[in-house]
């Protein structure tokens, strides 16, 4: 019987990326594919420059996403210190270019976080041997390598994990076999009256699939920061 990773995720804020052009940084409602794949490498001790190991652990391995509370959205109105261009120039830190440059300039851009979210999230091996085993999966995010932190380093998860490894047919079995005993700690959570389900396409959903979207998440790579498409269908429990 196949094998899927479910856990749980909760923080107070969180920002999930989006195309971002200008002064606007957007945030999708649910977790990316990139996001989740970053935060597994992190605590797997992944380094952002080790590109094969990021293709690798993005690649194979799918990903479902139960929301189970989406928050509030919050927008943070960011300023930032820049210098002039300087193209011929390097600089070993943030700190030294600021200090060589005598007309600094100010950047703008609004941030979107949403504020008390919940997700469950599911992996499952898309290849028949993967790379890491789903327990060695869970023991990383029991004991991660570097700090977690839900999208960006401003946004700290506010419970365990509780990373569990359960057999089960389809993404829904596993989502249903799945127990988390933070949950009573969230009894003032205002949640969705029904949870929203999404799923790689071509996954075991058991699932009811109403739409599909072209999400551009899938990681190609991490030092230029490149990304590319695939399709994640949205359904419902019944």
């Amino acid at each position: 019987m196949p094998e899927f990773l479910v856990f749980q995720v909760h923080g107070p804020m969180a920002s999930w990326g989006d195309i971002a052009v200008g002064e606007e940084r957007p945030s999708f409602g649910r977790p990316t594919k990139s996001a989740v794949m970053g935060l597994l490498a992190g605590a797997l001790g992944i380094r952002r420059d080790e590109e094969e190991r990021h293709m690798t652990l993005c690649s194979s391995y799918g990903l479902a996403v139960k929301v189970e509370a989406r928050g509030l959205s919050l927008i943070d109105f960011h300023t930032a210190q820049v210098p002039p261009d300087a193209r011929d120039s390097f600089f070993e830190s943030r700190r030294e270019e600021l200090k060589e440059s005598k007309e600094l300039k100010t950047i703008l851009s609004r941030r979107r976080y949403h504020t008390d979210v919940l997700y469950a999230l599911c992996l499952w091996p898309r290849t028949v041997d993967p790379p890491w085993p789903m327990a060695d999966l869970a023991a990383a995010l029991v004991h991660p390598i570097f700090t977690p932190y839900l999208g960006r380093k401003s946004c700290p998860p506010a419970l365990p994990f509780h990373p569990q490894v359960r057999e089960a047919d389809t993404i829904r079995e596993a989502f249903e076999a799945a127990e988390f005993p933070a949950d009573c700690f969230l009894d003032g959570l205002p949640r969705l009256e029904k949870s929203e389900f999404y799923w790689e396409e071509g996954a075991p959903a058991g699932l009811n699939a109403v739409q599909s979207f072209i999400r551009r998440d899938t990681v190609l790579s991490r030092r230029r920061w490149q990304f590319e498409d695939r399709i994640e269908t949205q359904g419902s429990w019944s």
